[in-house]
């Protein structure tokens, strides 16, 4: 008899660890990550609510929304740069901190987060800011006339359309990708705590 409550002590304390380690890991490492997610995209929705601004003002030159993008991504990079090291990190790591579909959820996890840094094009991988940017500098540099926002861009008008791409940046692009690390976020949270 005693060694059966020996055992089930045993299995017991193993369960209890397996959860406790579940619950450290979301509390050490998913919850701060996402954090730091949240605060980014805040970061890039007042980023580009304020490039929207300047193309909105018809008197501010190309060079001006360019040099403001060059400022704006400095703004938090190293954030940037910490989230998309921790998230491969954590997908990587070589013993796996939780089991099945937890892992599973947990790699999703961080390949949302990763592919939130590059969802600024599925081409050449240009961030947010850097994409945007180099549209701004490319449509500006195609017209000669001195004020470009008042020569139409080939048969458009080049402040518009950035006006457009910002927009769509603003209420599709960006949410969209953040709603990808969201829902694995709460998928986490669910099974792990």
């Amino acid at each position: 008899m005693i060694g059966l409550k020996v055992v089930g002590d045993l299995l017991t304390g193993a369960i209890r660890g397996y959860e406790s380690g579940k619950k450290q890991l979301f509390k050490t490492h998913i919850e701060p990550l996402h954090d730091m997610i949240l605060a980014i995209h805040k970061d890039y929705i007042k980023g580009f609510e304020e490039a929207k601004r300047h193309l909105e003002d018809k008197t501010t030159p190309p060079g001006s929304v360019v040099e403001f993008l060059e400022e704006r991504r400095r703004d938090y990079l190293d954030q940037r740069d910490m989230a998309a090291a921790l998230a491969e990190a954590l997908a990587n790591a070589e013993r796996r901190p939780v089991r099945g579909d937890a892992w599973e959820t947990l790699k999703a996890f961080c390949e949302a987060v990763s592919n939130y840094f590059s969802s600024g094009t599925g081409l050449g991988g240009y961030s947010w800011y850097s994409e945007f940017m180099e549209s701004v500098k490319f449509k500006s540099k195609l017209r000669s006339s001195p004020n470009v926002w008042d020569a139409p861009f080939i048969s458009n008008d080049a402040r518009k359309e950035l006006l457009e791409d910002a927009g769509n940046i603003l209420n599709t692009r960006l949410p969209g990708a953040l709603s990808r690390i969201n829902t694995y976020y709460a998928m986490l949270k669910v099974s792990l705590l």
